[in-house]
């Protein structure tokens, strides 16, 4: 239970909270007609990092200088998240701050930041992870048809133990007729849009860890080359924006940086010259030769690419076989 009767006669929330909270199951053997609430609830958890963990938050407003946040009860409003093949209630606590009286939800951007992971992901991310395992035939159009397809089965699943039920009810006998309350409708999927959207949101959430991911791979022997086939494909309004697509990947066929240009060579200046800082920074030797496919040789002086990466002076550009 989440509350138990107050001192006033009013209901307070437990002192010890759960994280999740599971419906009863339903009955081995009914003696009174049965109800589709047991078949078809949902469980509840219970999102309070400050009433559950006793987390330190504090207040966003510069002016409290970083006063602690306190519980201010329940949230008056519960959500409904998508899981694999079910829905599942979320409540919440809200917190606020006595300096300045403002109110914050446990579950907005002000406090999920405050959080470290391992209470950040308390809820469930399943689905979060199928979009991340997006490529070639691996669309979010198909990650939507497989929860469609999970939900529905769970659902008929339900519906099969309540009408199974219900016709074992109806089969003993009695003197008055048996009427047994509908199933209620399937749960809706969201659309693709609404789960990118989500995805997208997990990515922003990410994007220190990307970038420090992204950043911390280097190589001995680079590649950069140029294609148009990655370009063609952009759409909305970033559709002609960008002609060429230049990468520069290692000896492990790992990317260490690409770079959107209008024109093949055009804008690189600054990408070699960021990833001659990215060497120094990290106190990594610089790579023994890049290859390219042209621009590599010049009959007098140095060539485009090597004042590009004038910062590694002793490098010897080669031309990709």
């Amino acid at each position: 239970m989440l509350f138990k009767m107050g001192p006033r006669g009013k209901l307070e929330l437990q002192d010890y909270l759960k994280l999740w909270y599971f419906p009863p199951q339903p009955s081995g053997v009914y003696n009174q007609a049965p109800a589709p609430d047991r078949f078809f609830a949902h469980s509840l958890l219970v999102w309070m990092p400050y009433k559950l963990w006793k987390v330190k938050v504090v207040c966003p407003n510069s002016d409290c200088r970083q006063h602690k946040l306190t519980g201010a009860g329940l949230h008056k409003r519960a959500r409904q998240v998508l899981d694999v093949d079910r829905i599942y209630n979320v409540v919440t606590e809200t917190l606020t701050c006595t300096k300045c009286r403002s109110s914050h939800v446990s579950w907005s951007q002000t406090v999920l930041t405050q959080l470290d992971l391992a209470h950040r992901f308390a809820c469930d991310i399943r689905v979060i992870r199928l979009l991340r395992e997006r490529g070639l035939g691996n669309s979010p159009t198909r990650v939507l048809k497989q929860l469609r397809e999970n939900h529905t089965e769970e659902w008929l699943h339900c519906v099969a133990r309540y009408t199974t039920e219900c016709l074992d009810f109806l089969q003993r006998p009695g003197l008055l007729p048996m009427v047994f309350p509908e199933p209620p409708e399937p749960a809706v999927v969201p659309s693709c849009k609404r789960l990118l959207s989500v995805y997208s949101q997990d990515i922003l959430m990410r994007l220190e860890e990307i970038k420090a991911r992204i950043t911390s791979t280097y190589g001995t022997i680079l590649k950069m080359d140029s294609t148009k086939k990655i370009t063609t494909k952009l759409a909305g309004t970033a559709k002609g924006t960008a002609l060429w697509l230049t990468s520069v990947g290692n000896e492990y066929g790992q990317i260490l940086m690409s770079v959107l240009t209008a024109q093949e060579g055009a804008g690189l200046d600054m990408m070699a010259a960021d990833l001659v800082k990215r060497y120094q920074r990290a106190g990594v030797d610089p790579p023994v030769a890049p290859y390219v496919d042209c621009g590599c040789c010049a009959e007098t002086g140095k060539t485009k690419l090597s004042a590009r990466f004038s910062g590694w002076p002793d490098l010897t550009i080669r031309l990709d076989i």
